[in-house]
Formats: C-alpha cells, structure tokens, sequence
C-alpha cells in the first residue's frame, strides 16, 4: 500500500538529499518563520543527532539586511539602518531547497557559528547582537582592489563594477564601510558598414561610471580583474573630489 511505502520514500529521499548539502551550499529555506530565506549550510547532520534523530543541518542567514542610507542621516541612524538581524537555527532536510551556488572559498561556514552557542539557551540573542560587526568585517576580508562586484542598489543596480579602492573603516564624509567601484554603464553598440562616420563614432562610445558605495548595496563575486590591471589607476580620490574629475 502506498502508506507503507512513503517512509521508505522519504528516507531515500533524505539520504540523496544529504549528498550534495555540504558545509556552504546555499539553500533556500521553505517553512517557518524565515520561509523563503537563503541561508549558508554551517554544519550538516546526515544521520541526525541524539536531540534530532532525523537528517537536518545547521544554517545561518539575514532575517534583516541592512537599509539606505544617505549622508543627511545622523550616525545614529546610520548605525541602526547598517544593522544585520541574522539568523541560526537547525533545518530539517526536507524543509530546504538547495541552489546551485556556493560561498566563496575564503568564507569558512564553521566560523559563523559553533555548536556550543547553540547549545546555550541565549545563543541566539548572543548572536543577533554581535551579528552586525562580524558581516561587514567579514565582508572586508574578501573584497580587494580589483575584485569584481555586482551593484544591488541605484541607478547603476544590476551592472558590474571593479572594485578600486576600499575604505574597512569609513571615511569622514561616510562613516560606515564602502568602497569607490568603477564600471561601464553603457557599453558600445553595433555598428554597420552603412552608417555615416558621425553615427559610428556615436555608437562606439563608452559611458563609464565611478561612484562610492556602501558594503550593503554590492554582490562581491569570485572573479578578479587580471594582474596587468591597475585598478587604483582608473580613477583618484582627487578626480572623485570634484564633479569635472569624474568626467575624465
């Protein structure tokens, strides 16, 4: 009968599922508070535990990312808009899905957080205060001059920039962690023999932007520009000190 074979079904199930989850796979997760969430895999349990006797792992995401900020804000609006309200908590297998995508390898998943901080009954509250501090320190260790990055917020959102120069600890004029990216807003357009000189000229041409921008608002990815690029001769914090020095 069907009803004895589900249980079999779902063991089989839950054990192929256990073969590709690993330690910083990210996953989707499905029920619960967080439904609908990503999440980076921390540790995973295939045979369950003495507590939780089932296939499950543990997984750490952001319940809350940080939001806009602009510079009339005061710093005490800027700290509390930047805070990260994260997240852990120990999934159930079947209350996940996986995608494709991996952290990068200089992310380690075991350092966000141990068994023994969810083994106490506060590590969540321990967690969620502390949780702003180590997403952007972890953020600065992995983005470099050169590195290539995704922008999320903006005019420019969606396009791809070269990160130039960072600032871990802000600035005077933006207090909070960012960096100065470069990249192409409008690349060239297709040309044909047909058309004139002047609408040649016009379509080939490059519109670049250089802008600041706040840790919060880019999608690092796991591509550096080559060695032969310079990245902090693209653009000086000279030229982006006034408006015709962006222009060059």
């Amino acid at each position: 009968p069907p009803t004895q074979l589900a249980p079999a079904a779902r063991h089989r199930s839950t054990a192929a599922m256990g073969k590709f989850i690993k330690a910083g796979r990210v996953v989707v997760l499905l029920q619960g508070r967080y439904a609908g969430k990503k999440a980076i895999v921390v540790k995973v349990f295939d045979d369950g535990s003495k507590a939780r006797p089932f296939g499950h792992c543990l997984v750490a995401g952001v319940a809350q990312a940080p939001l806009k900020v602009t510079k009339r804000m005061s710093k005490k609006k800027i700290t509390k808009r930047q805070r990260v309200k994260p997240f852990v908590k120990y999934v159930n297998y079947s209350h996940i899905m996986p995608t494709r995508y991996q952290v990068p390898a200089e992310v380690q998943p075991a350092t966000l957080v141990t068994d023994q901080q969810m083994d106490a009954q506060d590590s969540t509250s321990q967690y969620g205060s502390a949780g702003s501090a180590p997403s952007h320190q972890t953020m600065g260790k992995f983005i470099k001059a050169g590195r290539v990055v995704v922008l999320l917020q903006g005019r420019y959102a969606g396009k791809k920039a070269i990160v130039v120069k960072v600032f871990d600890d802000g600035s005077k004029a933006r207090p909070f962690d960012h960096c100065l990216v470069a990249g192409v807003a409008q690349a060239p357009l297709k040309v044909t023999k047909r058309m004139s000189k002047k609408k040649i000229t016009k379509r080939q041409r490059v519109k670049p932007f250089v802008k600041y921008v706040n840790y919060s608002h880019i999608m690092p990815t796991r591509y550096q520009v080559p060695a032969e690029v310079q990245p902090a001769t693209l653009v000086t914090d000279q030229q982006m000190d006034s408006p015709d020095g962006r222009i060059e």
